[in-house]
């Protein structure tokens, strides 16, 4: 299997082949079934606070506030997740809500634990001291690209700033360019880019941390065994 691991390595050494790749995978494998074959690149994000605004867009009809277990009923209508949101608030995250003639067409979350599990992928993020994980951030179609996402984030450091945090991170989709670049529109920027294989039972990640990049910019190669 070491030549599987020398060819993967070599391909992804410094992400010059990553976008052909990915076309093909798009294109051709993603019609395998998953079992076989998982592919996802995606970027984790931060915004620390102290960071100068760049995005100065608002709409100021839209009203923001930090959202209750009481939500529940409108958080359905807007995007339902069966018992989901139930069992985030019980666990302690919150939601930040954007509505609009009483009615939300913008919600983001935030986790308030220490270390971020994404089950979908498997993958684990320490955060550092002082920060907290957003995610599952949704805007409707007909209020996007408006400043809504922006107003969202005000008043989602706003309610931070009260327990000491300050800094958020979060995780985006590699090929959304839209949201990526909302995110440094506003400030954020990209602390790690990671690609994650499952290839036949075979699970590859593939990491580039931007704080502490190498020399070289070469891409970190890791095996993980499936227990």
């Amino acid at each position: 299997m070491n030549w599987l691991y020398d060819f993967l390595s070599a391909l992804f050494q410094r992400g010059s082949l990553m976008e052909p790749v990915e076309k093909i995978v798009h294109k051709v494998i993603w019609r395998l079934q998953p079992a076989w074959f998982y592919y996802e690149r995606f970027v984790i994000m931060n915004y620390h606070f102290d960071t100068p605004l760049t995005c100065t867009r608002r709409l100021k009809n839209i009203r923001t506030r930090v959202g209750e277990s009481s939500d529940m009923p409108a958080l359905h209508r807007f995007m339902d997740r069966g018992e989901e949101y139930a069992c985030r608030f019980k666990k302690g995250d919150q939601v930040i809500v954007a509505e609009l003639n009483d009615q939300i067409i913008g919600m983001q979350w935030i986790e308030t634990g220490q270390v971020h599990y994404e089950i979908k992928n498997e993958y684990c993020f320490p955060l550092p001291i002082k920060s907290f994980w957003t995610y599952d951030g949704h805007i409707l179609v007909d209020w996007q690209v408006k400043g809504v996402w922006a107003g969202i984030t005000d008043e989602l450091i706003c309610y931070l700033k009260k327990y000491a945090i300050d800094t958020v991170y979060c995780m985006v989709n590699g090929l959304n360019r839209h949201s990526i670049n909302s995110h440094l529109r506003y400030g954020y920027r990209i602390r790690r880019q990671v690609v994650l294989i499952r290839f036949f039972g075979l699970r590859i990640q593939f990491e580039r941390n931007l704080d502490q990049m190498t020399l070289n910019g070469d891409w970190l190669v890791k095996w993980i065994k499936r227990s």
